[in-house]
């Protein structure tokens, strides 16, 4: 047990356990990350650099904000506790971080010239997963964030002599429409990435607005439709390049790694739980009958290790026969969104917030009107009541 005990506490010789095949892969190789500063992309680093020691170095693409520039970005995402038990087992594992300023939406990705050297002579394997995610996002902005990128990302490739894997996160969700079941492989539709992009790029946003409705058609949203069409051009365009797809469902707080429940956002199923917690949602309008596939993180980024070292064998799998990876659990982990809830509220109640709006409760059902009268109800008066008690004591309502 004392052995077991000092594996998970890090205090182990990592130079002497055996290496997996998997290990020995990204021994000594040079790591180019888009989306690092992002919920998957951290997860994605602190893994690599706890269970791949030999690797060389990790670059990570990072967008200067109007407050802060590119050292402090990389400053406040090392300070991350993402990186806590990382910290213990490798205390200088920033040193293997590299920052590198650019933007997705930009041109060849916002890097300057010398990056873009750089990036072609040392990379060997690339991970694409810096999107937007906005179902509400414009057609513009999201064609520029997730498929322009891609085109920039492979012409990147083009120019690299040692490159082993480039892997681009999509979606499951970006087929999911009149197909019972998404299966691995490439699926073509009437509108085609060229098209999108010449049109996006050609006209002005208004008249980009009004036919978005026309070119997203079937996609349901400018997310999906932006990512199944930066995956029918890797197919198109990728030629012999080692490039796959992964396409991940919807990704929720981790099962372990690098520590139980870890979660930097309040996306999809955590929003909701934070939100039942806290009691501020009561009501929520969803069939809580229905399936809903989430994978945790550290899952994800387990398979997106693997995927690199998969594509780096299988070197016949290449261009139209572009290797693809679906990555979801509805199939062996039937979780409902009434599930979602009703474990959400039994574990708030168990171990609750240390500050909290009301005592946690949870309604839900599939009828709008229905939820639109317990919203009145369970949201909207409350609220109400609490702006009326906030400005009897002089204080400005939230």
């Amino acid at each position: 047990m004392s052995e077991i005990s000092n594996i998970t506490d890090g205090k182990y010789d990592r130079e002497n356990i055996k290496s997996t095949p998997i290990q020995e892969f990204y021994k000594d190789q040079t790591i180019f990350i888009t989306g690092g500063t992002g919920f998957i992309g951290k997860v994605l680093i602190e893994k690599l650099l706890r269970c791949c020691s030999g690797i060389s170095r990790i670059y990570v693409l990072i967008r200067k904000k109007k407050d802060q520039e590119l050292q402090q970005r990389l400053r406040n995402l090392l300070e991350d506790n993402v990186f806590n038990k990382l910290r213990i087992i490798v205390p200088d594992f920033q040193k293997k971080i590299i920052g590198i300023a650019g933007d997705v939406r930009l041109e060849n990705l916002g890097l300057s010239e010398p990056d873009i050297a750089s990036i072609k002579k040392d990379v060997t394997i690339i991970f694409h997963s810096a999107a937007t995610v906005r179902f509400d996002e414009s057609l513009k902005a999201a064609v520029a964030t997730n498929l322009q990128s891609t085109v920039s990302m492979l012409a990147l490739c083009k120019g690299m002599k040692n490159l082993k894997a480039f892997i681009y996160v999509s979606t499951a969700y970006a087929h999911c429409f009149n197909n019972p079941i998404i299966e691995e492989k490439i699926y073509n539709y009437a509108t085609n990435y060229r098209e999108l992009l010449v049109l996006v790029n050609s006209l002005t946003d208004e008249v980009v607005e009004t036919i978005t409705p026309a070119l997203t058609k079937p996609w349901w949203n400018t997310y999906t439709c932006s990512k199944a069409s930066a995956e029918n051009f890797l197919a198109d365009q990728s030629d012999s390049l080692p490039v796959a797809i992964f396409r991940p469902s919807t990704v929720t707080a981790s099962a372990y790694e690098p520590m139980p429940g870890w979660v930097d956002n309040y996306n999809v199923s955590t929003g909701v739980i934070a939100g039942i917690a806290s009691g501020v949602m009561r009501t929520i309008r969803c069939d809580g009958k229905k399936r809903i596939d989430l994978v945790p993180v550290d899952f994800t980024v387990n398979a997106l290790i693997a995927c690199a070292w998969d594509v780096d064998m299988q070197v016949t799998r290449r261009g139209k026969n572009i290797l693809i990876y679906n990555f979801t659990s509805v199939s062996d982990v039937p979780v409902t969104t009434g599930m979602v809830c009703d474990l959400g509220l039994k574990y708030t109640i168990k171990y609750p917030f240390s500050v909290s709006m009301w005592y946690p409760s949870i309604r839900y059902t599939k009828y709008k009107l229905m939820n639109n009268i317990c919203k009145v109800f369970f949201h909207f008066i409350p609220a109400l009541f609490i702006d009326l008690l906030a400005r009897s004591f002089g204080k400005k309502p939230g």
